[in-house]
Formats: C-alpha cells, sequence, structure tokens
C-alpha cells in the first residue's frame, strides 16, 4: 500500500513536524504487523475505530487508523530526510 499524497505538513509546539500522508489502500492489520520491527506497535482494536500506533525512539512517532487511508507521523526536524524514505520503503 503506497504512499499516494502527502495531504499536509505543520510545525508542532514541541518543535516536531506532522506529516499526514494519504495511502492508496485503507491501513490494515496486516500492515501494522510488518511495521512492528520498526519500533514499538500499539494497537488499540477495542476501540470503536481501531487505531495503531508506533514509536520508534528517540524521536518518531506514526499513528493510523484502522481501514482508513490516512497516516499521520511525527519527526524530528534533523531526522526528516532520512526517517521519511524509510516509511516510504516500508509502506511500499
Amino acid at each position: 500500500m503506497p504512499i499516494d499524497a502527502e495531504k499536509n505538513s505543520k510545525h508542532c509546539a514541541d518543535g516536531r513536524i506532522k506529516k499526514e500522508y494519504y495511502l492508496s489502500e485503507p491501513f490494515t492489520r496486516e500492515t501494522a504487523g510488518k511495521l512492528s520491527s520498526f519500533g514499538t506497535v500499539t494497537l488499540l482494536a477495542f476501540l470503536p475505530k481501531p487505531l495503531f500506533t508506533l514509536v520508534r525512539k528517540p524521536n518518531m512517532n506514526m499513528r493510523a487508523v484502522l481501514g482508513e487511508r490516512i497516516v499521520e507521523i511525527w519527526y524530528e526536524p534533523e531526522d526528516l530526510p532520512v526517517a521519511e524514505p524509510v516509511i516510504y520503503r516500508l509502506l511500499d
């Protein structure tokens, strides 16, 4: 499920950069499993809209709702040039 487009980008109050990406297909439980080797994954399947989060210490967070096509990722500005291409490869 590749990234189709970047939806939004903003600078957060804590100094990080938040980017939202549109996926070509909805985010799935299988995709969450594929990303589990990249960081600490939490899947809140009991919520009405199951929520996936990934934390890669020290400075990257990802969030997606299962069944939706938007993924939100927070980066440290200095890590963005290295981390963003990795995310594109992981979601491809």
